[in-house]
């Protein structure tokens, strides 16, 4: 708990954060996701997530990254090809956000899809594994920072730096404080 909600503050923060808890409390839990759970496996022994998800209609193609939170593939959508992102969480996995990721995503889409923000395609369990596919965003912060030989202009920083507040502000606008920026 964060130190001014134990406090008692009432700020803006803390109203929003307990605000959030109480919007994301009410989504229903699937069997075994309040189950306490071992350990993920280490990176390396991690099985491969199914070939497609949701009846076939995402297609997993290419591993993009992996935390310990789970992994993210490269997919593509089956009807249309367009590219997706998919991120796998293990049901085994000690602690599970995907489902909360995919409530959140739901949230901030209202009343359109902001720039910046990912649009949720779908969410479910798959196999072992919660799922969700997600929209592909351009390029990282790091690829942009690699193809600048590791240095952006006074310019550039200032963009990014504009983009990350504006969106800071709409999650804040939404009740959502991310806690890992």
């Amino acid at each position: 708990m964060p130190e001014a909600a134990a406090r008692g503050d009432t700020s803006m923060p803390a109203r929003r954060e307990a605000s959030m808890r109480a919007q994301t409390s009410q989504i229903p839990k699937r069997e075994g996701s309040q189950k306490s759970m071992s350990s993920q496996a280490s990176n390396g022994s991690r099985p491969r997530p199914p070939p497609k998800i949701a009846n076939g209609r995402f297609e997993i193609e290419k591993r993009l990254g992996a935390g310990c939170f789970g992994e993210v593939w490269r997919g593509v959508n089956a009807e249309t090809r367009q590219e997706i992102a998919v991120k796998f969480e293990s049901l085994q996995a000690r602690t599970q956000q995907l489902e909360q990721e995919a409530a959140i995503m739901s949230l901030l889409r209202q009343p359109v899809q902001p720039q910046g923000f990912s649009e949720c395609f779908y969410f479910g369990r798959e196999g072992r594994y919660n799922c969700m596919a997600m929209e592909l965003l351009g390029r990282s912060l790091e690829d942009c920072m690699q193809l600048c030989k590791g240095r952006f202009t006074a310019r550039s920083s200032a963009m990014v730096a504009g983009q990350l507040i504006r969106r800071a502000e709409y999650l804040h606008s939404k009740g959502i404080i991310h806690r890992d920026i």
